[in-house]
C-alpha cells in the first residue's frame, strides 16, 4: 500500500515493472526511471498505465494512464476556492509526452504532446466563491495538443439545461502563459434556459443599471444555439403548435 498523507491518494494491489539507472549527476539522457505495464487500485478504482523520466535535471516525461478517478480524489489537489462540492466520476485514457521547461515558455509549449479522453459521470461541482452549482454532467472532453474537443456534454447549469458540441482551441497556452489567444467554436441546446437565474449566478443580483460584462479581446467566440424555451423576468419564449421555428437570437431582448 502507498499513500500520500496531503492528498489522501491511497494506491493498493501495485504490479509493476521497472528499472532506475543513474548516470554521473543524472543530468544527462542516459539517467533515466521507467516503471511499465503497472496496475493496481487508485483509492479503491482499478488503473494502468506506463511513466518513463529522462534527465534529473531538464526532465523529459512520457505518461500513459488508463482508470476511472472519483472527482473528489481529484477535487483534493485544487484550491478549495476554485471547486466545492465536486461528486462524481472520471474515466480517464490519456498520455502526455514532453519536457516539463516546454510548459514554461509561449515558444515551445506546443511541443508537449497530449492526447486522450476524459469521460464524464454524473459530474457535480458548485464553481468559485460564488458557489455557483453545475450538477449532473456527462460527456467527454477529448484531447489533441493544444485544443479540446467537447463530445456531447451536457448537464444542468442552476435550473438551466444545457448540451455542448464543439471545439475550445489553444486551450493549453492560454492556461500556461499570458496574451495568449482562445478559440472556442461550438452548438449549444437547452430544452429550458432560465436566463435571469444564469445572469444572477454569473454577475450578481440586479440593481438599477442592470448586468455589465465585458469579453475579452484574447477570446475569439462562436457558438451557434437553439433553445426550447428561455425565460427572463416576465418574459417567456417557447415553441408551440403553431410556432415551431427556433428561437435564433437573444439579442433583441430589452432589460
Amino acid at each position: 500500500v502507498l499513500f500520500h498523507p496531503e492528498t489522501g491518494f491511497r494506491v493498493e494491489a501495485l504490479n509493476v515493472n521497472g528499472k532506475f539507472s543513474v548516470i554521473g549527476d543524472g543530468a544527462n539522457e542516459a539517467s533515466e526511471l521507467v516503471l511499465e505495464n503497472a496496475s493496481g487500485n487508485l483509492n479503491g478504482k482499478p488503473f494502468k498505465g506506463d511513466f518513463q523520466l529522462r534527465n534529473l535535471d531538464n526532465p523529459w516525461i512520457s505518461l500513459r494512464y488508463t482508470g476511472e478517478l472519483e472527482a473528489p480524489t481529484l477535487a483534493r489537489l485544487l484550491p478549495d476556492s476554485v471547486f466545492t462540492g465536486v461528486r462524481g466520476s472520471l474515466l480517464a485514457d490519456i498520455s502526455v509526452k514532453g519536457r516539463v521547461s516546454d510548459l514554461k515558455s509561449k515558444r515551445t509549449a506546443g511541443q508537449v504532446e497530449s492526447s486522450g479522453s476524459i469521460r464524464l459521470q454524473n459530474f457535480s461541482l458548485e464553481l468559485g466563491p460564488e458557489r455557483i452549482p453545475l450538477t449532473g454532467w456527462s460527456g467527454t472532453l477529448r484531447f489533441n495538443g493544444n485544443d479540446l474537443s467537447l463530445e456531447k456534454i451536457s448537464g444542468k447549469y442552476g435550473r438551466s439545461d444545457l448540451a455542448l458540441n464543439g471545439q475550445v482551441r489553444n486551450l493549453l497556452a492560454f492556461l500556461l502563459h499570458d496574451d495568449q489567444r482562445i478559440g472556442m467554436e461550438a452548438s449549444l441546446s437547452s430544452g429550458q434556459l432560465d436566463l435571469e437565474q444564469m445572469l444572477e449566478l454569473a454577475f450578481g443580483i440586479r440593481n438599477n443599471q442592470g448586468y455589465s460584462f465585458s469579453i475579452s479581446p484574447l477570446l475569439n467566440l462562436r457558438i451557434g444555439y437553439e433553445i426550447e424555451a428561455l425565460r427572463y423576468r416576465r418574459f417567456r419564449a417557447g415553441r408551440s403548435e403553431e410556432h415551431t421555428s427556433e428561437l435564433q437570437s437573444l439579442a433583441y431582448l430589452v432589460c
